[in-house]
């Protein structure tokens, strides 16, 4: 019985714990690297030319020699190009056109090779089309010879006879980030001014996006807060650094890269966000629909203001492309005629064998929208980033290039959305072959978002809007937005003490903070709680150090006055009622009758009239209200008033009293003094 226990046991630990053995078979035998690949576009007269490295992995290899093959015919569809960039189509290797023999291998030894070839000479491009390009490399090692590595890519080629007509593409290049400014103006940190520099992410997008808009339309997706923030951060600015404030360093680079972007967008179409790209969909679930319409229209006169154009401002982008039928509606009542979907939001009724049209009508609970769908393959190659550089942007390419040669002679009739993640980080060598790529290829056509509205959505017929449970349980929690709404209520309380003047230069960046609190940004984070926090403090600080200052009181006659202070340690004017409400009815208080103004960081004294009913101690809480009768706080300040109650007819008594006992001295000392005068005395000497 106990050996087979023991072989039970070592049956379990040899499934769980893989062998020496078997981890170095699974192992890789040679990596390939492709770092270069020229033409990114095949034509005739040109040359092929692929270069790149080889390294081996645990085991020595001989006889290395790396292979360059071509597929004999295109790819007939995208999801045979998808099989064969997923490893699951092998059937495209083709024959070899190139090869180079290399010296032995170490074990993790490397060496570089260079293949080239005359395009020219290659028979089997024909067709326009996608051709499947691999780099193989075979070798002698420990426990055989053959195939020890091989990295596939694509080659599109387009002959001099183009039997083709260009497909419309649309880019939706998107120039949005993180909510960085605070509710106190301050900025979490200097990241976004790192994203600014040259060299940062939206330096580089920013960069690129206007290199592909000189060769073709660009429709500019900007949220209006990264401008707001800009331009405020050009003027010099504020982080917070373990609590203390500290200057930033980005100033100029912020000042840079705005004057950039409005460069860059000249002559172009800009969709503009609603401020700080709210979760739209979250927002409507939990009643801030109110909020989804204020950033809508705040984010146009922003963006416009700040790019001195007119901006396209009715049309929606929900996060990631989705959004219930509702949230649509809601959008549509607000003014939005567009809507701007992920393609799988609104799948067609048919599976096709090729790429519908991304125009679409668009159904919601208040009318129909315009739908521009864009294409989930093509977003998902951008969102990636995995694989080198070259081949990633050689498979967008050859996804774009498959969509043509899916319906060579369609033309126009279809409009193809690409609309990369909103917050997109590309690697600079990608973004440099994609942008170089898409602005040659002969078989895209370049037009505006503003175009494909106008476009007819064709006969392909799509289901209703798709909302997956995954995409609403993305959203920002209920919780979480529940403590927005409390900001939202701290906010209207601290605006209400303050006069028109200060108010209007602190209420923009009050309500913008809430607008940042809710954006798309803060989906999955955790990070989120330590953000509201911090405003929330904010608030609460600036809230409790508007207060009646306490203290205990003595009241010694029936009426009186209390002085009592009020504190401003706000650096605004503010101008507040005071409330008082004694415990009991031993006492009674006139309050000021006006609002008290109190200067910034000041304290003023008030006195309130006072009227005693009975003696003893009386707790009074003291309040300070808005003007429109709002609570600046749940928790009056306790006053203490000793009544002792010394009044007139106290003092009638007292004198009266006072005066009996002095008549009575008077009586007594007179009385003595007649009785010394009828006393007799004796004759003077006598002994």
């Amino acid at each position: 019985m106990i050996a087979v226990l023991v072989l039970a046991v070592l049956a379990v630990l040899s499934a769980a714990v893989p062998t020496a053995g078997a981890a170095q078979a699974a192992a890789p035998l040679a990596t390939i690297t492709v770092d270069g690949l020229e033409p990114t576009i095949a034509t005739p007269g040109g040359q092929l030319q692929v270069t790149g490295e080889v390294r081996s992995g645990r085991e020595r290899l001989r006889g290395v020699r790396v292979a360059l093959r071509l597929s004999r015919t295109p790819v007939n569809s995208r999801a045979e190009l998808d099989g064969v960039a997923s490893g699951l189509t092998t059937g495209k290797d083709g024959d070899v056109v190139a090869s180079q023999q290399m010296s032995d291998l170490s074990s993790g030894g490397s060496a570089g090779f260079d293949l080239t070839k005359p395009l020219d000479s290659l028979d089997s491009l024909t067709d326009f089309g996608v051709y499947v390009l691999s780099v193989e490399v075979t070798a002698r090692h420990r426990t055989g010879e053959g195939r020890v590595g091989i990295v596939r890519t694509f080659l599109p080629w387009v002959p001099r006879t183009r039997d083709f007509r260009p497909t419309p593409f649309v880019w939706a290049w998107p120039l949005v980030s993180h909510p960085a400014r605070q509710a106190d103006g301050r900025y979490a940190d200097d990241r976004l001014a790192a994203e600014m520099a040259e060299g940062g992410r939206l330096s580089r997008l920013t960069a690129a996006g206007s290199q592909l808009s000189a060769r073709m339309p660009v429709t500019w997706a900007v949220d209006p807060d990264l401008l707001d923030s800009a331009s405020d951060m050009s003027n010099g600015y504020r982080i917070s650094d373990f609590g203390r404030a500290v200057a930033g360093t980005g100033a100029a680079p912020a000042a840079q890269w705005l004057a950039q972007v409005r460069g860059a967008t000249a002559g172009q179409d800009v969709l503009a966000l609603p401020y700080a790209d709210p979760d739209l969909s979250a927002l409507r679930h939990v009643g801030l629909s109110a909020d989804v319409s204020a950033a809508r229209t705040l984010g146009a006169q922003r963006a416009a203001a700040l790019l001195g154009r007119p901006v396209t401002s009715d049309v929606a982008w929900p996060a990631d492309g989705f959004a219930d039928r509702r949230t649509l509606g809601l959008l549509h009542q607000q003014g939005d005629e567009a809507v701007v979907l992920d393609g799988a939001a609104q799948p067609t009724r048919l599976e096709l064998n090729y790429t519908a049209t991304g125009r679409s009508v668009v159904g919601t609970t208040t009318g129909s929208m315009t739908g521009l769908l864009a294409d989930p393959g093509l977003t998902g190659l951008l969102a990636s980033r995995d694989g080198a550089p070259v081949l990633a942007a050689q498979r967008f390419l050859a996804e774009t290039a498959m969509i043509t040669a899916e319906l060579p002679s369609s033309g126009a009739e279809r409009v193809i959305l690409i609309a990369p993640p909103r917050r997109w980080d590309p690697p600079q060598a990608f973004l440099d072959r994609l942008v170089a790529g898409a602005a040659s290829a002969p078989w895209i056509s370049g037009t505006s978002l503003a175009t494909m509205r106008s476009a007819s959505p064709g006969e392909v017929e799509r289901r209703g809007v798709h909302y997956p449970a995954s995409r609403r349980r993305a959203e920002l929690p209920r919780s979480y937005l529940a403590a927005v709404k409390t900001q939202h209520e701290r906010i209207r309380l601290f605006l209400g003490v303050l006069p028109p003047a200060d108010r209007a230069a602190v209420q923009p960046n009050l309500h913008t903070s809430v607008f940042r609190l809710e954006s798309s940004w803060w989906r999955g984070r955790e990070t989120r709680v330590n953000r509201i926090s911090n405003d929330q403090s904010f608030l609460a600080d600036q809230l409790t150090s508007i207060r009646v200052q306490p203290g205990s009181y003595t009241l010694g006659s029936k009426s009186g006055s209390l002085p009592l202070t009020i504190s401003n340690g706000t650096d605004h004017r503010v101008i507040v009622v005071l409330r008082l409400d004694p415990e009991n009815r031993r006492l009674r208080l006139r309050e000021p009758a006006k609002p008290i103004p109190v200067a910034p960081r000041r304290k003023v004294q008030v006195d309130v009239g006072a009227t005693a009913v009975a003696g003893g101690t009386v707790v009074v809480d003291a309040a300070l209200d808005t003007v429109d009768g709002m609570a600046l706080s749940t928790a009056p300040v306790k006053l203490t008033i000793q009544i002792t109650q010394i009044g007139t007819v106290a003092l009638i008594i007292t004198l009266s009293a006072a005066g009996v006992l002095f008549l009575a001295a008077a009586v007594r000392v007179g009385r003595r003094l007649l009785a010394a005068r009828r006393t007799p005395t004796g004759p003077r000497g006598a002994p």
